[in-house]
């Protein structure tokens, strides 16, 4: 029945349908002229309001632009126009940092494929790594280069605190023979550092111009941030209160098979023999004591970082102290042979322990002084 129906109707709607368009066509050409002046009489209109606004609004316009920039030039405490001014510096600030960084870093991407890197850091254990991995690229960190390891690259932050680079880095540091990686935090690049109690400079300690000619090192830009990237030419490393971070990750940008941690203790235990340290450190007691958690943190991150993007690259921990437990770890005795290996990683050490318990424990470790050995670590966490 429908069929049928539509069999017949069809034929009547396609007429009165061509009709109506005819119609609605003959029209719109009889009225072409009428239509398109009505047109052009309206857009006039519409431009002429425009400006008549512009114009009576010209002034307020102006004054609420000007009162905007003006804001923003002098700090203004609105969250609009201070998120306006940081941006404006963060865009100045990585154009630099990438200029930077391109020109520190850039010749070494993958250059050590396929052999091992060591980070040799200035914990006690490093007065145990008496047998050097050979044919191994050593990179320091701060006063590593004063101990009996040959470095090819040495890395410094907060070069630029004067009792720290002359009572702790000392003048030797300049005549030292290898490649020099001096760090400037990106916190700092457009102010002046901060000011601890006692009217010294403490935080974001940047290395001077002459300083690093002297040393013939190259500056290089580190942040304190969660965000790691694996392109440290176009980007700071991150740093997470240790030169230990940056160094890792220029190490793993040079692409190796293997890297080794060697005096990486992450620990509040004081430096290896040679350092020419005194402990307890100088640092204030909330640096101290905060250290620890920023360190465990960043190094959590690492790990998960070079899960991501360096699945390759074994990570091994030789005679770790707070990393213990992290990566592989191998043990070694005075004479520098190995006595255990473990791949257990996260199983024990401080990677089970909350935020706040690593904290807790940092202090501690304050308060008495206290060094721990891979021995002991197991249980010395097991209160929290």
């Amino acid at each position: 029945m429908k069929k049928v129906i539509k069999k017949i109707f069809k034929p009547i709607y396609n007429r009165v349908y061509n009709r109506f368009v005819e119609t609605v066509i003959s029209e719109l050409r009889q009225n072409k002229t009428a239509i398109s002046e009505e047109l052009s009489v309206s857009k006039e209109s519409i431009k002429q309001y425009i400006a008549d606004e512009l114009n009576n609004n010209n002034t307020k316009l102006i004054n609420e632009i000007n009162q905007v920039i003006n804001s923003v030039m002098y700090h203004s405490n609105s969250t609009i126009e201070w998120r306006i001014s940081h941006l404006l510096r963060e865009v100045r600030h990585y154009q630099e940092v990438a200029v930077v960084n391109t020109a520190a870093f850039a010749e070494y991407k993958n250059i050590f494929a396929g052999r091992d890197v060591v980070l040799v850091g200035t914990g006690p254990t490093l007065d145990k790594y008496t047998k050097p991995i050979e044919n191994a690229v050593h990179i320091g960190l701060n006063t590593a280069y004063k101990s009996d390891v040959r470095l090819d690259f040495l890395f410094v932050t907060d070069a630029g605190f004067t009792k720290y680079t002359l009572g702790y880095l000392g003048k030797d540091i300049e005549s030292y023979k290898c490649k020099k990686f001096f760090g400037i935090s990106t916190n700092s690049i457009f102010r002046l550092n901060d000011i601890i109690d006692g009217g010294e400079f403490w935080k974001h300690i940047d290395p001077s111009e002459s300083f690093c000619e002297r040393a013939n090192a190259t500056r290089f830009y580190h942040e304190t941030t969660d965000l790691i990237y694996p392109n440290i030419c176009m980007n700071p490393t991150v740093s997470y209160g240790t030169v230990a971070i940056p160094a890792f990750q220029f190490a793993l940008f040079t692409n190796p098979r293997r890297i080794y941690l060697v005096g990486l203790d992450s620990n509040t235990n004081g430096h290896f023999s040679k350092s020419g340290t005194e402990f307890p450190e100088s640092r204030p007691k909330e640096v101290a004591i905060d250290a620890l958690p920023i360190n465990h943190k960043g190094f959590k991150r690492m790990k998960e970082f070079i899960q991501t993007f360096y699945p390759d690259t074994e990570i091994i921990s030789i005679n770790p102290v707070g990393l213990a437990g992290l990566y592989k770890d191998v043990i070694t005795d005075n004479e520098g042979n190995i006595t255990e290996e473990n791949d257990i990683s996260g199983n024990y050490g401080l990677w089970n322990l909350s935020d706040d318990e690593v904290r807790a424990y940092s202090e501690e470790l304050y308060e008495k002084n206290k060094e721990l050995t891979i021995q002991s670590i197991k249980s010395s966490v097991e209160s929290y």
